[in-house]
């Protein structure tokens, strides 16, 4: 993973199970806090490079228009 990708892990890690804010991520991993719709890609196209470096039973889900949840399958 690279550096901000396991970052992105850190804040989801400590977020299991709440839902975190795409502004959220954007203030936490880039020190961002304005957001319009390039931000929010940033954030997407990110994540959708964390997704297959998780191993069972951890899944990103996607809050569409919201953010994202860390969970576990089958838990």
């Amino acid at each position: 993973m690279t550096q901000t990708e396991r970052r992105i892990m850190y804040v989801l890690l400590h977020a299991r199970g709440q839902t975190v804010t795409y502004e959220a991520l954007l203030e936490r991993v880039w020190n961002i806090t304005t957001s319009g719709p390039g931000e929010a890609h940033l954030v997407r196209v990110n994540v959708a490079r964390v997704r297959p470096k998780l191993l069972p039973p951890l899944r990103i889900e996607t809050h569409r228009g919201v953010g994202y949840r860390l969970v576990q399958v089958g838990a």
